[in-house]
Formats: structure tokens, C-alpha cells, sequence
């Protein structure tokens, strides 16, 4: 959604990286996604539980000053909190499905828990279909899955 921007008192209506940069900061960014495997959501204790989010770049279109901005944003870090009580683990991977997923935790206790996502972005801008320019900072969203229950498998001896 284009979104005005108006130059400050004196200033000049002109475009600039650090004009861009302080847009980049209010826009509306969806997270990047928070997939489960299982995907029914119910860890089981001991087992790997597989998260997974996205790469995907959003594109958005505003207006700055009167004029047309492309801002690309890009995910380039995933912290997970696990609602377990864990450390929260950073990485630059979002991960992929089993079996070609690179990590995974493994709850130790029964109960409901709920997994936590902070994403970090970087953008890169282009103004009126110009050549494309690196925003300097970060954007960061967050997210957080509905509540799911860590179960626990007892084994059974059939004989």
C-alpha cells in the first residue's frame, strides 16, 4: 500500500538512501514464516522437531516524497525460540523439510509450548525504475506459532 511521506520543515523533497532508510523502519513486513515438522504440531519428547521458515524477498511499492520506491526486503537471519526454555538459536538457515534439514530440536519435557520467530531483514531499493541501492540497517519481525503440546511416546511391550 503507497504510503506519503512529506519533507521535514526545511528540508529538501528529495530521495535519499537515509530517506529510505528511516521508510524501511515503518513498513508493514510480514514475518517470514514459521512451518513445523511433524506438521501436525505435536513434538514428541526426544524425537526431531523440524522448524522452517522462509527465504522469500517481499517486495513493496510506497511512495516517498512524491515519488515511486521498489524496497526489496530480504531475510538474512532467524533467531527460534523454542518456548522450552532453551537458548534461542540464531542462524542464517532457514531450514528445509525432513530429511534435508540441517537442524532440529529436541524437547525434553512434556507440555504446551509455543516457538517464537525473529527475522532479520536487509533491503535494497530502487527509485522510479533507477538502479538498485543498498539500505544501510535492518528491519527485524516477529512471530509466534499457536500453542502446541510436546508429547511423550511410552513404549509398549506386546508380547
Amino acid at each position: 500500500m503507497p504510503r506519503d511521506c512529506v519533507a521535514r520543515p526545511g528540508g529538501p523533497g528529495v530521495v535519499t538512501v537515509e530517506v529510505v532508510a528511516r521508510e524501511f523502519q515503518e513498513l508493514p513486513l510480514a514475518g517470514s514464516g514459521i512451518t513445523f515438522a511433524p506438521t501436525s504440531g505435536e513434538p514428541v519428547i526426544n524425537l526431531p522437531f523440524i522448524v522452517q521458515s522462509s527465504v522469500t524477498p517481499q517486495l513493496l511499492n510506497t511512495t516517498i516524497l512524491g515519488t515511486r520506491v521498489l524496497i526489496e526486503a530480504t531475510p538474512t537471519r532467524f533467531a527460534w525460540d523454542y518456548g522450552d526454555g532453551t537458548p534461542v538459536f540464531v542462524t542464517t538457515d532457514p531450514n528445509r523439510r525432513y530429511p534435508d534439514h540441517s537442524y532440529e530440536h529436541n524437547y525434553t519435557k512434556r507440555g504446551p509450548v509455543t516457538v517464537s520467530l525473529t527475522t532479520t531483514w536487509r533491503g535494497r531499493f530502487q527509485v522510479a525504475g533507477g538502479a538498485w541501492q543498498t539500505i544501510p540497517g535492518t528491519v527485524t519481525t516477529n512471530e509466534t506459532s499457536d500453542s502446541i503440546t510436546v508429547i511423550e511416546l511410552l513404549p509398549v511391550n506386546i508380547n
